[in-house]
């Protein structure tokens, strides 16, 4: 009793609400008496004193209740009651009752208090430290009496710190210079080197990809591919380029909604574009939509809180203070982007984007209008030519009479549908009543494969009409159609004007162009299409341009003539005559051109602001007009047209590089955000409570915004007191090196999950990312530089019994290496590996059969050629429902849901596809032809085989038996053939030391 009583007061003098009790409380209790209104027994809530005291503290009569009830024997009494689990150990049993003779004190969760910059531990072995990391390490190890091991060799230090830093193993060459080299500082000019290389990005986005559920498709039973390389290339880049990690997290949430934003932090919220989407006809498009926010608020809570967010979309979180509605104020953030398309159309917003090539052409192009402008500009200063100042004499006959054509419908005579309103006020225009009647012939057509300029005036409210058409899609005679709105084709924009122009009658073969203004306002807007076949398919809107177009489709190279004959003012539906589409409006000077047209001026295009100042009688024109006149006329001299044309001619160009550019799914933000309601137990058919954009009460940051978006939420999260974010970040880059968080739940900080081995360790990391301006690679440097870190992985007999999981750090963990390096492994010992950096993804060799999508339309797994096969495994194509099998062997995740950990399993699949997947026999093969070119004798072959793959010579007993399995297969020929040395690169690459980090 004497022992007990002294172990008990022992205890009682440690025991940490925090670390000790509420981990009991949150596993064993929470789930009958937390915050859950609905699953709440007795009306007790544990989670809070107030209302646990009653059977907690002890009173004069009896002990405490729960004391109590925890002890019992009796299963009608005991608690947790049988059916819901085991009764506590005794030494959750003892911890309570220490707990509750010191007064049962509450305290707030460690992780939900802002971390507070620890003092640096005193330790008794000053020597063994080399920065502070190894301070709070060793203070841990001594207290514990355990002895840290020795320094691991410098060939193992150097393979460690190769693959952890760029993910790829060390070449012969690096491993002995490293050896004889000497000087203590080496290891740190190796450190930053590789911290320097673009493999460090490669390797460490590996880690965030996971996070982000990166993939190249869509997932669900379609499964179709999309775009996403763009956001995993901005990721890459981001981290090699030491992207100070708050602004890595703001451009990643609401990079689109940064005053001014570029392409590159649009890009970077394809993060939340990850998300799985469900594609096809599918009448339950709002359910899927809806589960896209649900995910990213859970990835959202695993990568930056922490937390299990998600726990919380059907009632309030039943162990952390986050309440159901808090949850749907947060999905009232996510909840305002917009969704396009139907069936197989169905997406997010989407953003053209250059390659890098493309970039740097852009930008000679651009440099070029600069020049140009430039010089235009000083023409300006040097005054009108008399030309010119004959132009402003009289400037509207410039349009009547500068340019003949040879094909033009006139609005000209006399009647009900002729009127005096036109755009300059002189001739006639067409009245149009949206009827049959209304719909007016044209003559003259374009030439199949000739070049042909189009121009029209018009003034309308019409939302859908056709203004010229031949085109007849139902009854399969396509051809050519100018209009408003687009025939109510999937993802129209009533109001817009649009083109469709076929070279086939059917199928419809083509392109597509939308306008992005509207033009259904009741005034006169000018309307020109030029066509060059193959070459040129331009829509003007009021004489400029329309570079906001939407297009789709290429450049045909020719127009189809279907037999619909070409009509003014109306359109055709699976009818020989007009018979849709109808125009109500007025239509003046319609000219048709069988050739290009360069300049739409010519035309009488010209802005509504210049249309104004020609009519307007010269002595009431304003100043500003008449410096608008004077510009326009300006530019009708033969130097200013040179220049014109020149600018005009790189636009141009740079407008067939946007046509090329490549795909970016990208995060924006509604006009008008969508109501958000709490949803009934989950079920977002069943609407409840309205709630505004939110953030949770529990975390309490000053200055917080009320009714904040995206932008104010990352914000939220990258304040310099928000008690998570920084320490969750540190704890994950803490796993990479060691195997296992500083808190093993990477994912959940909270009341559930792990309590930290080193709680002051990981504060003082959290600030020090804060304080060093969210320098992330000096974190990477501070622990690959620790003694920690580069202590001998070797097993100690007394650690088994001591530390079995390696909690207190006595040595380095040995890991399994990732599933993408194991691969890069083999590509690059044999030779086979391309380093080429970014790009879209590829499609190395995989067994016949494997990957093939679900669905037929969404393609098919056609493998790469020449260096493509065997690029990094970071850019092989991932595809969601079926991963590329040798990752998926070696545990890499769908990635259909974020993932913060991998698992680590250990199965005689992985050896088989160390042995028998092509690409590892290949990678073999390809190994022994370079140690057979390299040298000729058996021995120096072995030798050079080790350093390749292990980094280290054999020992005398493993190059004997190396010598015996050569001489089994081959005999006494010293020659041996190239596959059996392919054998022995098998076996060395099939062994436990060739794929674990030492």
């Amino acid at each position: 009793m004497g022992v007990l009583s002294l172990c008990s007061i022992s205890f009682a003098e440690e025991v940490q609400f925090d670390r000790d009790i509420q981990p009991i409380l949150a596993n064993r209790c929470f789930k009958c008496h937390g915050r859950s209104e609905v699953d709440r027994k007795a009306k007790l809530r544990l989670d809070q004193f107030e209302s646990a005291k009653r059977v907690l503290l002890k009173s004069a009569t009896k002990e405490s209740e729960l004391l109590a009830r925890v002890k019992s024997s009796d299963p009608n009494l005991r608690m947790p009651p049988p059916e819901t689990g085991p009764p506590l150990t005794s030494g959750e049993i003892e911890k309570l009752e220490a707990w509750i003779q010191r007064g049962a004190t509450y305290t707030q969760h460690w992780a939900f208090i802002p971390p507070k910059k620890p003092s640096l531990p005193e330790v008794r072995d000053l020597t063994w430290s080399q920065n502070p990391i190894d301070r709070f390490v060793l203070a841990r190890l001594e207290k514990k009496g355990i002895v840290p091991s020795p320094p691991a060799s410098r060939r193992t230090l150097l393979r460690r710190l190769s693959f952890d830093l760029r993910g790829l193993p060390p070449s012969p060459e690096e491993v002995h210079t490293f050896v004889q080299n000497s000087d203590p500082a080496s290891t740190q000019k190796v450190i930053e080197r590789y911290l320097n290389s673009h493999q460090f990005g490669e390797k460490q986005a590996q880690v965030w990809l996971d996070l982000a559920r990166y993939a190249d498709t869509t997932g669900h039973a379609a499964d179709k591919p999309r775009s996403m390389w763009l956001y995993r290339d901005w990721v890459i880049s981001a981290l090699n380029e030491n992207l100070p990690f708050d602004q890595f997290t703001l451009q990643q949430i609401a990079g689109d909604l940064l005053p001014n934003a570029s392409v590159s932090q649009k890009v970077a919220t394809g993060f939340h574009r990850n998300s799985m989407q469900a594609l096809g006809n599918n009448p339950r498009k709002e359910e899927f939509r809806i589960k896209g926010i649900v995910d990213r608020l859970d990835t959202t809570g695993k990568t930056w809180l922490g937390l299990t967010v998600s726990c919380s979309e059907c009632h309030d979180h039943k162990y952390d203070p986050l309440s159901q509605e808090e949850y749907y104020q947060l999905f009232a953030i996510f909840n305002n982007v917009p969704h396009y398309g139907q069936k197989f159309g169905v997406r997010g917003p989407q953003l053209k984007v250059l390659s890098l090539e493309q970039r740097e052409e852009w930008d000679r192009q651009e440099a070029l209008i600069a020049r140009a402008q430039s010089e235009l500009n000083s023409l300006k200063l040097s005054g009108n030519s008399s030309a010119e100042s004959k132009w402003l004499e009289d400037p509207f006959s410039y349009f009547e009479s500068k340019h003949e054509w040879k094909y033009r419908f006139a609005v000209r005579g006399e009647g009900d549908r002729f009127s005096q309103d036109t755009p300059w006020g002189k001739g006639n225009s067409l009245q149009f009543e949206g009827d049959p009647e209304s719909v007016q012939p044209i003559s003259i057509k374009p030439g199949g494969e000739a070049s042909f300029t189009l121009s029209v005036w018009i003034k309308t409210r019409s939302k859908l009409a056709d203004i010229v058409s031949n085109y007849d899609w139902r009854g399969k005679q396509r051809g050519f159609v100018l209009g408003i709105g687009g025939q109510r084709d999937p993802g129209y924009r009533a109001g817009h004007p649009y083109v469709w122009l076929s070279a086939t009658p059917n199928p419809f073969s083509g392109i597509e162009i939308e306008g992005s203004k509207r033009i259904d306002d009741g005034k006169w807007h000018h309307l020109a299409f030029i066509f060059e076949p193959g070459k040129k398919a331009q829509l003007y809107i009021d004489g400029k341009l329309d570079l906001k177009s939407r297009v789709k489709g290429t450049i045909p190279a020719r127009l189809a003539q279907p037999n619909r004959p070409w009509i003014l003012g109306g359109g055709y539906s699976n009818s020989p005559s007009p018979n849709s589409y109808f125009l109500r409006g007025k239509v003046h000077d319609l000219r048709l051109y069988s050739s290009v047209i360069p300049n739409v001026n010519q035309l009488g295009a010209v802005s509504p602001e210049l249309r104004r100042a020609i009519i307007v009688d010269e002595r009431e024109r304003t100043q500003q007009q008449r410096e608008l006149l004077r510009s326009f006329s300006f530019n009708l001299s033969s130097k200013s047209k040179r220049l014109t044309e020149q600018i005009q001619r790189a636009k141009e160009k740079q407008d067939k590089l946007q046509k090329k550019a490549h795909t970016a799914q990208v995060m924006e933000e509604l006009e008008e955000p969508r109501e958000t309601h709490i949803h009934v137990r989950g079920d977002f058919e069943v609407k409840g409570k309205r709630v505004q954009p939110g953030l949770p009460q529990f975390i309490s940051i000053p200055e917080s915004k009320k009714n904040p978006n995206r932008l104010d939420f990352a914000k939220w999260l990258t304040h310099p007191e928000h008690p998570l974010m920084a320490r969750v970040t540190v704890n994950r880059i803490w796993a990479q090196y060691f195997g296992q968080g500083i808190v093993r739940t990477l994912d959940d900080f909270g009341t559930r999950g792990d309590v930290p081995s080193h709680p002051k360790l990981l504060d003082w990391l959290a600030l020090e990312l804060i304080e060093s301006a969210w320098d992330v690679k000096r974190i990477h440097r501070l622990i690959v530089s620790s003694t920690t870190y580069q202590q001998s992985s070797v097993l100690r007999k007394d650690l088994q019994t001591l530390d079995p999981d390696n909690r207190w750090l006595a040595q380095f963990s040995r890991r399994r290496m990732t599933a993408e390096q194991i691969r890069d492994l083999a590509l690059s010992v044999g030779g086979l590996l391309s380093l080429k950096y970014g790009g879209p993804s590829v499609y190395p060799h995989q067994p016949q059969g494997i990957g093939e999508f679900r669905d037929a339309t969404a393609g098919k797994w056609k493998m790469s050629h020449g260096e493509d096969r065997y690029r990094r495994s970071l850019y092989t194509f991932w595809q969601r429902m079926s991963p590329y099998p040798s990752l998926v062997a070696f545990d890499a995740p769908s990635r259909e849901r974020s993932c913060a950990q991998r698992s680590t399993t250990n199965t005689p699949l992985q050896a088989l596809a160390l042995l028998n997947d092509p690409i590892f026999v290949e990678a073999a093969e390809s190994c022994a032809q370079r140690i057979i070119n390299k040298f000729s004798e058996p021995e120096d072959r072995i030798r050079f085989a080790f350093s390749l793959i292990l980094s280290r010579e054999p020992d005398r007993e493993e190059l004997d038996y190396s010598l015996k399995f050569l001489k089994r297969w081959s005999g006494n020929n010293k020659n041996s053939s190239l596959k059996i040395w392919r054998s022995l690169c098998q076996v060395l690459l099939n062994l436990d030391e060739a794929i674990t980090s030492e």
